[in-house]
């Protein structure tokens, strides 16, 4: 490999970018199953809200000509007759046309209510009524396209009176993991063989970003059978991944797959781990080929740096952000300077509340991860860096 060769991160996806131009697609689903989906368009009230009128509190619905003249004597007063009761939102009865407080209601037995109403309080028509369209107008917004549908989100949609909605389809990404070494999960390696612990990594990534995962059998080391796995998956999904085979080994087959099936984009990339990872697009269909490094960590950072912004793209939005915090070191950062690394990271609280990251580079026994920026090489034990958590921040 000629280093010279080898492209930054953002010149890999600028490259895959200038030539693929995706439409996000649409799909009409349930409100009740949008939860954490993109809704694709603005949605509109159906109808006033209230409907009529309601009242703003709990309390007794009154004339509001009965007190034109300061508080009248309601020793006599009959509920039904003089006065009703009115429950917060709820209409009442059209002769009535304010509301007064149920804290200012003292109701007797055989007797009218006493009312303790404020001094110079004035009861007029419409004290305390929600008038029609007062909390939701016919034709008012009651959510915004390009957003993550969430539980506030639903309670407007509902409240709107709206059932279905338009949202950004997800992409299906299909995960190929090859490799004459890999053993499914539950097996006892043997000697030479390697257990395939990425489909559940690959699998909760995908669908964090926003994809519907597909994740097909191990694939072994051989040409025609990759090349059949490949055309299928091209068929079945709209991204295909493929780990495993991206370096230059005797049977690092997936590359050169690629460049025999598609145009491949680049090879080399300034990221650690996993700097030989490609990209290319399938001839007939222009359909997106990733090739990911088989090792877990250099899974997992092909993952996060170029699956994520490429799932973003075909759904027209950012890519899915890790959440970040400041962390204290407690050892020595180091990086290769000529390239970005990625560090997995155990994060952990300290009775000071400061969080704190402690190094996990030898398996993914971690909580967090760093990547060092080009250039970067060192920061000593006590400084702070900013960590991107798998967990919420309540977690650690």
């Amino acid at each position: 490999m000629n280093p010279q060769d080898t492209v930054t991160k953002q010149e890999f996806l600028d490259s895959l970018f200038s030539r693929w131009y995706p439409e996000p697609q649409m799909e009409t689903i349930a409100v009740m199953q949008a939860k954490g989906r993109i809704l694709a368009e603005n949605q509109y009230a159906r109808y006033d809200l209230p409907v009529f009128r309601a009242s703003q509190m709990d309390g007794i619905a009154v004339r509001s000509t009965d007190f034109i003249n300061g508080t009248p004597d309601t020793s006599t007063w009959i509920e039904g007759e003089d006065y009703v009761r009115a429950d917060t939102g709820d209409d009442f009865n059209d002769s009535f046309d304010a509301v007064i407080m149920i804290e200012q209601v003292e109701f007797q037995k055989h007797r009218g209510p006493v009312l303790h109403l404020e001094p110079g309080q004035k009861i007029t028509s419409g004290t305390n009524v929600a008038p029609k369209g007062s909390r939701l107008a016919k034709g008012e917004v009651v959510a915004y396209g390009g957003f993550t549908i969430n539980g506030v989100t639903l309670s407007a949609l509902i409240s709107g009176g709206i059932t279905e909605v338009p949202v950004i389809k997800k992409p299906r990404v299909g995960y190929i993991p090859t490799g004459s070494e890999l053993i499914p999960p539950g097996s006892v390696p043997r000697r030479g063989q390697n257990i395939n612990s990425n489909a559940p990594l690959v699998e909760d990534l995908l669908e964090r970003f926003g994809a519907e995962p597909v994740l097909y059998d191990i694939v072994p080391d051989n040409k025609e059978q990759l090349f059949s796995a490949l055309r299928r998956a091209i068929q079945e999904t709209d991204i295909v991944l493929m780990s495993g085979g991206s370096s230059k080994g005797e049977e690092d087959y997936t590359t050169r797959l690629f460049e025999e099936q598609g145009t491949l984009i680049t090879h080399w990339v300034k990221a650690a781990p996993g700097r030989p990872m490609s990209v290319a697009f399938d001839a007939g269909t222009s359909t997106p080929l990733i090739n990911l490094s088989g090792p877990p960590a250099a899974c997992l950072n092909g993952m996060i740096w170029c699956v994520n912004p490429i799932i973003g793209r075909w759904m027209g939005k950012k890519p899915y952000e890790f959440p970040r915090q400041w962390a204290v070191l407690d050892e020595d950062l180091h990086g290769p300077g000529m390239m970005e690394m990625l560090h997995t990271l155990y994060l952990y609280r300290a009775p000071d509340g400061m969080l704190h990251a402690e190094f996990t580079n030898r398996s993914l026994a971690c909580n967090g991860f760093y990547v060092t920026s080009l250039g970067e090489t060192f920061a000593p034990a006590g400084d702070t860096i900013l960590v991107s958590l798998f967990c919420p921040s309540s977690d650690y």
